[in-house]
């Protein structure tokens, strides 16, 4: 009788397809797409301009016509302007519009440096101005983001995925985030839309410029020879 129940068991395992000593093996886990918190450059670099916008009121933490003097506050234009665009390339106003020319000779100073560099220090700044008058620099969905982000990852841990598969679909929905931030730039300069990130999209529009400056000017020349 024992024998005829081993010999049934047998079967019915390899009907099953588990192999023998294997009965108890748990199934393979599901793994749960865990989100990092991700804010590129350019993002936060336009998020800690908004603390400082009175023209945003729901977002403005700090009055800059309060925490900076005429000086300190032109020399901030400049810098955010080159980050944001690059060299200036506008025409200037004239001294009879002194507001509009002091601040396009503020961005005119930063001419050659780069937009990177530029957002780099506006970003660093801008966290030690808020931070010395008692502002938090911190998006305001971060904290939440780290806690969902770790609770999410002990749920994968114990059901038996393994930290390398937590970790390498994280960096894949991160990598997402950025190309979907970057191509969710959209803007339109002189008539034109431009899209992805905004450097290129700015190199695009100086050449446009350029271009149309170019076609102006032998414009002009065939004019006069006739």
């Amino acid at each position: 009788m024992i024998e005829l129940e081993t010999k049934v068991g047998n079967l019915e395992q390899s009907l099953i397809g588990l192999p023998e000593n294997e009965e108890n093996k748990p199934q393979s886990s599901e793994l749960k797409t865990c989100k990092k918190f991700y804010e590129s450059e350019m993002d936060e670099f336009k998020r800690m301009d908004d603390y400082f916008n009175p023209t945003k009121p729901d977002l403005i933490k700090l009055d800059p016509m309060v925490v900076f003097s005429k000086v300190e506050a032109l020399g901030w234009y400049g810098i955010y302007m080159q980050g944001l665009i690059g060299d200036n390339n506008e025409e200037a106003p004239t001294w009879f519009d002194l507001v509009e020319r002091l601040k396009w000779n503020a961005w005119d100073g930063k001419r050659g440096m780069d937009s990177h560099e530029a957002r780099v220090e506006f970003i660093a700044g801008s966290r030690v101005v808020l931070t010395d008058n008692g502002e938090s620099w911190e998006h305001p969905d971060k904290a939440i983001m780290n806690q969902e982000y770790n609770e999410c990852v002990e749920a994968n841990l114990a059901s038996g995925v393994t930290q390398d598969e937590i970790d390498a679909e994280s960096d894949r929905m991160m990598i997402q985030q950025k190309k979907e931030s970057e191509e969710s730039t959209v803007f339109i300069m002189q008539g034109h839309e431009y899209k992805s990130d905004w450097i290129n999209n700015m190199e695009k529009h100086v050449k446009f410029l350029d271009n149309q400056h170019r076609l102006h000017t032998e414009d002009e020349n065939s004019a006069s020879i006739i």
